[in-house]
């Protein structure tokens, strides 16, 4: 799929000039009111009663959206002598009586496009499907917490949009995955896009990279909890949660001093761990600092009939490949099945972090903020600050801290709530009191937590509160923790 060779000699210049000249970017579908559908062939469906049937738009739009075939005499109107190269490439191949089709979907993303496998390929079955950018893409393109100059790796990279984006933000990339045709994609769309070259490698999980250490690992690896191997982006193979398990125990040994890895996640238990925590038990004794992030618990019925309606594109699943499901889970044990993500952190000392909270759609800034997290929870762990410590420093607060008051309207207007939320509200999310706001705005300003304790001393009610300075001391450790307030050597 795509050969080097072939990519090498490809100019993609008049493609991306026809595709823009067509109207086939993401603002100008965003103009028409097609980001909200999800079925391209409603997108062209709509496309279609828009335009006439042979402009440019609902050419590209039934070629490279819905994966129809078109009249090749039209194509060639809109690509000229490129369609020629289009074909050598094989993006494009010839149907016969004047038709074509395009291989491959052609997903306009941002100033550009990215190319996957057509959503046909998925309900058929194809093993080596490359699927498009889905929300687990754009979750992990978002936690990214790359730095200009980072050495980084995106295992189980796809079509390598993850891959892509870090080297736009100036990294060094190698990009590996198992899929031999994603690994296509992800060559083709990284010479479409231009930009800083990226590393492609073919290979099983580590095997492409052993000896090698990076800054930032980033991991979207199948972890679907399916009782067989149907897709190769999507189902591992293994027992239950058993690849995620094997991933987490070997990532600190691919990561430099200082080194993240971000993984995203599915695990299962029994229903009698409340907490959920069972992944943190597999960075024990790696001497890693590891941050569990839950968000979203499903039960083996609806989780099963999510990612079967998935590959089905929404059909209802069939009854026995449900009961199969189920049959796989009640071996394992599985009474409940979690996603999230998971940080891990070679630092000098170990620290263990939990969420558990729903995920709204997270900015681009989450990346840097899960750093902030890391870098104030494996300050705490290190430096293991006294309460007077705390009190004395003096803090940075990120930019983009925000809070929002509900008010009640009961003889006047009053507060009723605060509610404080991290820059991408990550890291924190949660109601607080007007003494926190304070804090935060007094350490802003320059001034340590003690200021507080003295401001508040200097009241009849907290004049004689004795454990105050502890409590204030407890905040700024918390807040610290949520990357919320920054200890002058991190900032």
């Amino acid at each position: 799929m795509f050969s080097e060779s072939a990519l090498a000699a490809w100019d993609p210049a008049p493609f991306r000039t026809a595709l823009k000249r067509a109207g086939y970017t993401a603002a100008r579908l965003d103009e028409l009111g097609l980001k909200s559908l999800t079925d391209p062939f409603a997108r062209v469906a709509v496309v279609s009663r828009t335009f006439p049937h042979d402009s440019p738009i609902v050419i590209v739009s039934r070629l490279f959206d819905a994966g129809e075939p078109v009249s090749g005499l039209h194509a060639l109107a809109l690509f000229g002598q490129d369609l020629e190269g289009l074909m050598r490439l094989g993006l494009i191949e010839p149907l016969g009586n004047d038709l074509i089709r395009s291989v491959a979907r052609l997903e306009a993303d941002g100033d550009g496009w990215f190319a996957c496998d057509h959503l046909a390929a998925l309900a058929s079955g194809k093993t080596d499907y490359t699927m498009g950018i889905g929300m687990s893409t754009r979750l992990l393109g978002a936690l990214m917490p790359v730095r200009s100059g980072d050495r980084v790796l995106d295992l189980c990279t796809g079509g390598g949009w993850v891959a892509l984006h870090q080297a736009a933000a100036d990294c060094e990339v190698t990009a590996s995955d198992l899929n031999e045709r994603a690994i296509g994609f992800a060559r083709f769309n990284a010479r479409l896009a231009g930009g800083r070259p990226v590393e492609f490698l073919t290979g099983n999980l580590f095997e492409p990279v052993e000896g090698r250490r990076f800054d930032v690992i980033t991991c979207n690896p199948p972890f679907v909890l399916s009782p067989g191997s149907t897709f190769i982006y999507r189902d591992s193979g293994c027992r239950g949660d058993s690849l995620c398990e094997q991933l987490a125990r070997r990532l600190p040994d691919f990561l430099l001093p200082g080194g993240i890895a971000v993984m995203l996640l599915n695990w299962h238990d029994d229903g009698r761990d409340e907490s959920s925590q069972r992944p943190l038990s597999w960075l024990e004794g790696s001497g890693c600092g590891a941050w569990l992030f839950r968000g979203i618990t499903h039960g083996p019925a609806e989780y099963a009939q999510r990612w079967l309606r998935e590959s089905g594109r929404g059909r209802a699943p069939d009854a026995a490949e449900m009961d199969r499901w189920m049959d796989h889970f009640r071996e394992i044990g599985a009474r409940r099945i979690h996603s999230g993500f998971l940080v891990i952190h070679r630092g000098d000392v170990p620290w263990v972090r939990s969420d558990a909270r729903s995920l709204g759609k997270l900015e681009n800034v989450a990346g840097p903020e899960l750093r902030r997290v890391v870098e104030g929870q494996a300050w705490l762990a290190r430096a293991d600050p006294s309460e007077d410590a705390l009190l004395e420093a003096r803090y940075t607060v990120p930019a983009g801290v925000h809070a929002q008051t509900d008010l009640i309207l009961d003889q006047g207007w009053g507060a009723r709530t605060i509610r404080l939320m991290s820059p991408a509200e990550l890291s924190y999310n949660g109601q607080i009191d007007e003494f926190l706001l304070r804090l935060l705005a007094l350490c802003r300003e320059g001034q340590p937590p003690s200021a507080m304790v003295a401001e508040l001393r200097a009241t009849p009610r907290f004049e004689h509160m004795a454990e105050l300075a502890p409590q204030i001391a407890g905040l700024v450790r918390e807040l610290i923790g949520h990357g919320l307030l920054l200890p002058a050597e991190l900032a």
